[in-house]
């Protein structure tokens, strides 16, 4: 049976999923008031298409070869499944969790399963995302704190911040595009999976509205000009490395980091610790049902 169409609807569906829980790219200039809801949406949009087809092809290389071998459709078909329950879930809640993580965790949970794990490749991507969370933290305390000792504004603060916005938004778009399309890129080209991967993200940000760049935006700290330039610019400058490196990489704990660091910098009364702390606790839980989901779907399959 030949279950390529079906893999085409999932990954289509994954890419909308996961663009709905990508918005907060633009919680800086959100949050901060210098853009509204529907312009922040647009700009999202067409940053996270130029992103994903200009350059997320190293990622979804890398999650289709590099976790347990070359993944076929049927296997392919079963990640997806299990990411978009994930990444479902996380919208609902509106908590920005990374689909990077459901996506290795989905095909880990297979390679577990058939005993094919590559547990270096494994365990390298684990060790770049907890180096890279901290290294955004304290390169956004470090850099808030010697900013607010010079000076207290920031010149053209309004382009900058969408600015800013806009390369996290193509940064997202290149290290995430894979997490939907890995399974296909053994039945269509590269270019005609990333196109069709960055249109189904941006349908994700329109049909979603915008719920994850709220929740960062407003919820976790409080976003001016200084906080939004500085956790937004370390957390893509880190995402862009990473998907050079093709290595796909958790941004939504880069961003979260980056933000708890500028709002550590700025005192703890600026930091609302149960939204960081329930945002932490998604993070370790989602990894785990991802592996989990994916291995108990192929349990009833075999």
């Amino acid at each position: 049976m030949d279950i390529t169409p079906v893999l085409f609807v999932l990954s289509f569906i994954s890419g909308i999923m996961i663009g709905g829980n990508c918005t907060y790219v633009m919680a800086a200039p959100f949050g901060a008031g210098v853009i509204s809801r529907k312009r922040a949406l647009l700009f999202y949009a067409l940053f996270i298409f130029l992103g994903a087809v200009l350059a997320g092809k190293g990622v979804a290389q890398n999650l289709n070869k590099n976790i347990i071998g070359s993944i076929d459709p049927m296997l392919g078909a079963v990640a997806l499944i299990s990411l978009l329950i994930c990444v479902l879930i996380a919208n609902l809640v509106k908590v920005p969790l990374s689909t990077s993580e459901m996506a290795t965790g989905a095909i880990a949970g297979i390679g577990i399963f058939f005993g094919s794990l590559i547990s270096r490749s494994l365990l390298d991507f684990y060790a770049s995302w907890i180096a890279g969370a901290f290294i955004c933290f304290f390169i956004s305390y470090a850099s808030t704190r010697a900013f607010e000792l010079k000076t207290p504004r920031i010149p053209y603060e309004k382009a900058l911040l969408i600015a800013v916005g806009c390369f996290f938004a193509f940064s997202m778009g290149a290290n995430n595009v894979g997490n939907s399309i890995f399974p296909l890129l053994g039945t269509i080209s590269i270019p005609f999976a990333l196109f069709f991967g960055g249109i189904s993200l941006i349908a994700g940000g329109f049909i979603f509205s915008g719920r994850t760049m709220e929740k960062l935006g407003k919820d976790v700290t409080e976003i001016d000009a200084v906080s939004g330039l500085f956790s937004s610019l370390v957390a893509a400058v880190a995402l862009m490395a990473m998907s050079f490196m093709g290595l796909p990489a958790p941004a939504a704990h880069f961003y979260t980091m980056s933000l708890f660091g500028v709002g550590a910098a700025k005192g703890r009364e600026k930091v609302s610790l149960r939204a960081i702390a329930q945002i932490i606790v998604i993070w370790i839980i989602s990894p785990v049902l991802s592996i989990g989901i994916s291995y108990g779907v192929l349990t009833f399959l075999y």
